[in-house]
Parts: structure tokens; sequence; C-alpha cells
């Protein structure tokens, strides 16, 4: 049986202040004062009309 094969594209970047995964906290209680950010290209803007809506989003 043949395998299915899956590519990925590029939507959108996430940025911490984490350089690498060394030293990064594993859980959200070890970076209550670290912030981040997404940023996702303007062309999904509308599939992102609803995202508040939701009590999580998976990144």
């Amino acid at each position: 049986m043949p395998k299915d094969t899956f590519s990925y594209e590029s939507i959108g970047v996430i940025r911490t202040p984490f350089e690498s995964a060394e030293g990064m906290p594993i859980q959200p209680i070890g970076a209550d004062s670290v912030t981040g950010t997404v940023e996702i290209e303007a062309s999904y803007a509308d599939g992102l009309a609803d995202l508040a809506e939701f009590s999580h989003c998976m990144l």
C-alpha cells in the first residue's frame, strides 16, 4: 500500500524571546512573565475572523 505524502507551507511566524529549546519552560507556569507574538500572513486573515470565539488555538 503506498504511503500518503503530506507537505506543509508556513502561513506565519511565532516570535518569543527564546532562541533555542534549551532553557525554554515546558509548562506555562514557568513563563508567566514571558510574552510572544504570532504573525499570520495577511492572505489568511479571513480564516481567522472567528478565532476570538474559541478558548484555545493550537499553533
